[in-house]
């Protein structure tokens, strides 16, 4: 008897392990998935900017829609400001901002909006400007500069 022990016990834990393996596959095809289509359409969100008029020579309130206003970023306030702003050509565009201080920022654009008049240079860093510290209210100091 003590020589078959092991054999013995290992028969016993091979049945086992069958057993618990077909319990595993019946309970696997009990499981019923069940897919359901979201049909709640996700609304977009309504923000406000400032955007110069050039026609008129004055600085406008524009609505624009975004996708989640939660999560806008000063890169997304800045280039939807570029995005609607008529004057500006494909190559104006914004080149980075780097969060100097907690609360001062440096925008770079790119080195065509030396191409603009000085009317329009002002008009576009005014409205970046205004933009960014009414949706960024900790925003202290923007200093915009061109790429040289």
């Amino acid at each position: 008897m003590k020589k078959f022990f092991l054999t013995i016990l290992l028969v016993i834990a091979l049945i086992s392990a069958y057993r618990y393996n077909m319990y595993l596959d019946e309970t696997k095809n009990n499981v019923s998935l069940v897919y359901t289509k979201n049909t709640e359409t996700k609304k977009e969100d309504e923000v406000s900017i400032k955007v110069y008029n050039i026609a008129a020579n004055k600085i406008e309130d524009k609505n624009i829609l975004v996708k989640d206003k939660r999560f806008l970023s000063e890169t997304d306030i800045v280039n939807e400001t570029l995005k609607n702003l008529s004057y500006l050509t494909n190559n104006m565009r914004l080149i980075s901002i780097y969060e100097i201080d907690k609360n001062d920022r440096l925008i770079i654009l790119s080195d065509d909006f030396k191409n603009l008049s000085r009317v329009s240079q002002v008009a576009t860093t005014t409205v970046i400007k205004l933009n960014l510290k009414e949706n960024f209210k900790k925003i202290d100091k923007i200093e915009i500069k061109f790429e040289r």
